[in-house]
């Protein structure tokens, strides 16, 4: 989803409604957030922020290659992560080998690796609902590195999904307990815009699990039209935000 002239004026705050209606798309073929990283980094300069994970299951993704810092390491022309986790980063480079990993808050500080270089993406996969101020983070972020970054790429967790809707039914809320926020297209858009950053485009990725019913009908209709099914955007559990560092 593109984010275009009309929907900008309202994340820029030129124009204000008290219950306008967005449009998402009706027909997205599946991709899951991971796979779309990995092959939007080919042959381009990534950092990595947030690049570790939970610890008790880094090691495991690495062996599915499910770790997504080891697949932008593997696929990116040059990529280096940060991480708060000194341990966890101690951990990664002696069991795994990734020397690619610094410690450091880079919000707080300028760092020189970044700010002497040029890269074409700023990662940040999985981390914006873990933050407390995620505009000021975003914020910092900006200032710290707009000239050094051309885009930044943020996933999140997508509260318009088919299986909030069913949970919500049964009225319960399945949430990791260390998040702050949930996000729908729209308030992801605003908060970078608020943050000075310019979105460009937001896309939904990692299709949800799908019904019996579903998945015979998706059978069916693979076999008879010859081609892939395709989901409306509350199918699918993850939002990437693609925005210009400015």
């Amino acid at each position: 989803m593109k984010i275009d002239k009309t929907l900008l004026e309202y994340l820029e705050g030129q124009k204000f409604s008290n219950g306008i209606g967005f449009h998402y798309p009706s027909k997205i073929y599946p991709e899951k957030r991971i796979d779309f990283l990995a092959e939007l980094v080919k042959g381009k300069k990534v950092v990595h922020l947030g690049c570790l994970d939970h610890p008790p299951l880094i090691a495991q993704k690495i062996k599915n290659k499910q770790w997504l810092h080891g697949l932008l390491t593997e696929n990116a022309a040059k990529c280096i992560g940060f991480d708060i986790e000194e341990e966890t980063t101690r951990e990664v480079a002696e069991k795994f080998g990734f020397d690619n990993i610094i410690c450091e808050d880079i919000t707080e500080t300028v760092n020189e690796t970044i700010t002497s270089y040029k890269w074409d993406y700023l990662i940040l996969g999985e981390l914006m609902e873990h933050i407390d101020n995620p505009v000021d983070f975003l914020y910092k972020l900006r200032k710290n590195y707009a000239g050094s970054i051309d885009k930044i790429v943020i996933t999140v967790p997508n509260i318009l999904n088919v299986n909030r809707m069913k949970e919500m039914k049964k009225c319960m809320e399945v949430i990791n307990t260390d998040h702050r926020f949930w996000f729908s297209p729209y308030t992801i858009a605003k908060v970078a815009s608020e943050s000075g950053l310019k979105p460009d485009e937001v896309l939904f990725k990692t299709r949800g699990p799908l019904t019996f019913i579903e998945l015979v009908y998706r059978k069916i209709y693979k076999i008879v039209m010859r081609k892939e099914p395709m989901f409306p955007f509350y199918y699918f559990n993850r939002l990437v935000l693609i925005a210009e560092m400015e």
